[in-house]
C-alpha cells in the first residue's frame, strides 16, 4: 500500500520542484511567440491582461480538469492558449482530429470529455508536428506544460489564481 501511494506522490512532488525551480527561458519564449496564432486553440477574455501558451494533451488528466477550469482564467483575464504536446494513448491520432476540425474549441471540448473525434480524412495537421517538435526539442516533462511569456515553464494543474500572480510577477 504506502509503495502504491509513495510513488505518484514523490512524481507530483518533483513535478511541483520542478516548475518552482525553472528559470525563464527566453529561447523557449521566442520559439512560442512564433507559433503562429492560427495554429493555436485560444480562449480569450473580453480584455486579457496575461497569456500563457499551455502544451496539452487531450488524455491527460490534469490538462481536462484545466479545461474545466477554462472559465475562472478567464475571469484572471488570463488568455489559455492551447499547444498540442500528445503523448498518452491515442492523443496523437485524436490531436490531428482535433486541429483539423472547423470548429477546434468544440472539438477539443469533446475530446478532453473523452469523446473520439472522427477524422474521416485522416487530417494531418502541419500544426500539431510543429508544437510537438517544440515539446520535445525543450524537453517537456509532462503535460500541461504552461509556458509563461518569458519561457518558465509550470507543470501539473495551477489555479487561476496561482497562475495569475506568476504571471504578474513576470512583469
Amino acid at each position: 500500500m504506502v509503495k502504491s501511494i509513495a510513488m505518484p506522490l514523490l512524481i507530483c512532488l518533483g513535478a511541483l520542484w520542478f516548475s518552482a525551480a525553472q528559470a525563464a527561458d527566453p529561447d523557449l519564449a521566442r520559439q512560442v511567440e512564433e507559433i503562429p496564432e492560427s495554429d493555436l486553440i485560444i480562449y480569450s477574455p473580453g480584455e486579457p491582461r496575461y497569456h500563457a501558451t499551455v502544451f496539452t494533451d487531450v488524455n491527460c488528466p490534469f490538462c481536462r480538469r484545466l479545461h474545466t477550469e477554462m472559465d475562472d482564467y478567464l475571469l484572471f483575464d488570463i488568455e489559455i492558449r492551447y499547444a498540442a504536446f500528445p503523448s498518452i494513448d491515442n492523443a496523437l491520432e485524436q490531436m490531428h482530429a482535433v486541429w483539423c476540425s472547423d470548429d477546434r474549441k468544440d472539438a477539443i471540448t469533446r475530446a478532453k470529455q473523452g469523446n473520439t473525434i472522427e477524422n474521416p480524412d485522416n487530417c494531418q495537421s502541419s500544426a500539431v508536428d510543429d508544437q510537438l517538435d517544440i515539446a520535445l526539442r525543450n524537453r517537456f516533462m509532462g503535460t500541461p506544460a504552461i509556458v509563461t511569456p518569458k519561457g518558465r515553464v509550470l507543470y501539473g494543474h495551477v489555479s487561476a489564481e496561482d497562475l495569475a500572480d506568476a504571471l504578474e510577477q513576470e512583469r
